[in-house]
């Protein structure tokens, strides 16, 4: 319930404080501590620490840490990571603080990534589709329509297979902080677009993003389409500027980055499925007391059930909003079967090129959840 109570108090601003009143309680503290010091010789320059680092209160070290998202405060990854700290916070009893860093403050996805493998920041929330130069197996949740459902993929991230990536990870500094993978993203994909997108025919030919993947080229050039690479902080650009025409994100970040000021048709679009987690420093991590790492994988869970919540919760909201207030048209009724067909060649070809493990798309299948 305290947990509850936190996230809530998240959202609520902060009154004005008596600016009068905060300048004399400052200058009756600062003689106190004066006196203090006086009393007991001060504090020795081996007790001082810069801001930022841990320090020592009441006996107890406080661990500082960062966390990172690249989407902006209002969106899922905000209200995800504000959880994260609230219940590391309240559940050590002060003894870790986190500092949150919105809308890749910190750099872009990439370069957050590395931050955390060099330990230049401690947590970030991607999605995992963004660890594929870490570990090529992530290219496998990618492959469109191979997935039959959210749950499918769960059973996927917690299989055999899938445990020697896990553990590929973590010799490169990187831990997979909710073990449950509780964060569903979107709840679904959408193409976001400046014309109608209504069936396969109006994709051939049309100038689509994607990320830099052998995959999603693979997929898109079997799809007929134009593909651009364009990073996903600069995809508004890229639209606003005519480079792209099309471009495909989970629905619950179109809202919070705009998108829709420029492109006016959504069309509801399961590719794939997608799970976000939080990612943590390993050797920061560890270096905390095992009760509070407990804590932090803990608070992890807990930040992905919020992020879980947060997209079911706003999605009608969301709609709603686009519909009515921006004038977005959204469909819902593709039909995917051309986009499967052509599916089995790309799968085959990314096999063959090294992309994807041999006997994956059947070990898949064949998983039971």
């Amino acid at each position: 319930m305290a947990s509850m109570l936190l996230v809530s108090m998240i959202r609520r601003s902060h009154r004005k404080e008596n600016r009068t009143m905060k300048k004399c309680l400052i200058v009756v503290l600062g003689l106190a501590i004066i006196f203090a010091f006086a009393a007991c010789g001060g504090p020795t320059q081996a007790d001082k620490t810069a801001k930022g680092s841990n320090q020592k209160v009441a006996g107890n070290t406080v661990y500082n840490l960062k966390i990172g998202t690249y989407n902006p405060e209002d969106s899922a990854d905000g209200v995800a990571a504000k959880a994260f700290k609230a219940y590391a916070e309240e559940h050590s009893n002060g003894r870790i603080m986190v500092d949150v860093y919105h809308n890749s403050v910190l750099g872009n996805a990439k370069t957050q990534i590395e931050g955390v493998t060099m330990g230049s920041q401690d947590f970030f929330i991607p999605g995992m589709e963004l660890l594929t130069s870490w570990d090529p197996m992530f290219n496998v949740p990618q492959m469109y329509f191979l997935f039959d459902s959210v749950d499918h993929l769960r059973a996927f991230y917690n299989s055999d297979m899938f445990a020697k990536t896990i553990a590929n990870l973590e010799s490169q500094n990187i831990l997979l902080m909710d073990k449950t993978w509780a964060g569903q993203q979107g709840p679904f994909r959408v193409l976001v677009s400046k014309d109608p997108i209504t069936s396969y025919k109006d994709i051939v030919g049309d100038r689509v993003r994607v990320y830099d993947s052998k995959a999603q080229y693979a997929i898109w050039e079997a799809f007929e389409a134009s593909t651009y690479v364009v990073t996903y902080s600069e995809i508004y650009m890229a639209l606003q500027q005519g480079m792209i025409e099309t471009f495909e994100v989970p629905f619950n970040v179109v809202v919070s980055n705009s998108y829709c000021d420029i492109a006016k048709y959504i069309t509801k679009f399961e590719s794939y499925y997608q799970i976000y987690n939080i990612i943590g420093n390993k050797k920061k991590v560890e270096t905390l007391p095992e009760d509070l790492q407990k804590v932090l994988y803990d608070a992890a869970t807990f930040a992905m059930q919020a992020y879980t919540k947060n997209v079911q919760e706003d999605l009608q909201s969301d709609l709603d909003y686009l519909t009515n207030k921006l004038g977005v048209t959204y469909y819902d009724k593709m039909d995917y079967t051309p986009f499967r067909k052509k599916m089995q060649p790309v799968y085959d070809q990314l096999i063959q090129e090294g992309v994807i493990p041999k006997g994956v798309v059947e070990y898949v299948r064949g998983l039971r959840y």
